[in-house]
């Protein structure tokens, strides 16, 4: 009698805290978070804002990088009924071509924008050499030829990879000069650890007023 009796009062407690956890989800989940956008002239401006009619804390304004990891841009102890705040993008709006925008807090719905940016066209051509497998734990190397192609004008490239958890990245990011219609190939190389599986090794290639980015998958075996 005593089991049974300790049994229900089990089963009366794990539904008593379902509900305890499920009542503020269903009351605050689907309201509260956007993102909106406005322009001031040519130049894009997003807006956090909360619309609803309570304090939201702990919220969060980020996006993911290349490596799937989440970016802080902005954290906020609460945010009150009807504020709104201005998202700086000048972090990312020259490193990448397209991201998208989170605004997260407990028991909200994330409101998201994706975003594009127009990127300047430039004459610098690169070609990227990697092998398709590598054993664990040894050593690999990459090659990238990068190329100038302006006929009259040097340009500053910055090349810098990265990698996952799978493999070590053993090379700093490298910057050089190429002269008009240069050409150079630059190393890179890595330690693979003892996991295995696929790992990607990401490239940014950089100039003044441009950004690439390209990835190669490599088989760990």
């Amino acid at each position: 009698m005593q089991r049974k009796n300790k049994q229900v009062i089990m089963f009366f407690g794990a539904m008593y805290f379902l509900i305890i956890v499920t009542i503020p989800y269903l009351l605050f989940a689907n309201v509260g978070l956007e993102i909106k956008e406005e322009y001031i002239g040519e130049n894009l401006i997003l807006i956090a804002e909360n619309q609803s009619s309570r304090i939201i804390k702990n919220v969060e304004i980020y996006y993911m990088d290349e490596l799937n990891e989440k970016q802080i841009l902005k954290e906020l102890e609460e945010m009150q009924p009807l504020q709104k705040e201005i998202i700086n993008l000048d972090p990312i709006k020259n490193k990448y071509a397209r991201t998208t925008i989170m605004l997260d807090a407990d028991f909200y719905n994330p409101a998201k924008k994706e975003l594009r940016f127009s990127v300047k066209s430039a004459t610098i051509y690169y070609v990227i050499d990697a092998p398709k497998k590598a054993i664990t734990q040894t050593e690999i190397k990459t090659k990238v030829q990068v190329c100038n192609g302006n006929k009259t004008l040097t340009e500053m490239i910055q090349i810098e990879t990265k990698t996952d958890e799978k493999i070590e990245n053993l090379s700093k990011t490298k910057i050089i000069q190429l002269g008009a219609n240069g050409c150079e190939e630059i190393e890179f190389k890595y330690r693979t650890k003892e996991q295995k599986g696929n790992t990607k090794i990401i490239f940014n290639i950089n100039t003044q007023n441009t950004t690439r980015q390209e990835e190669v998958v490599i088989e760990i075996i």
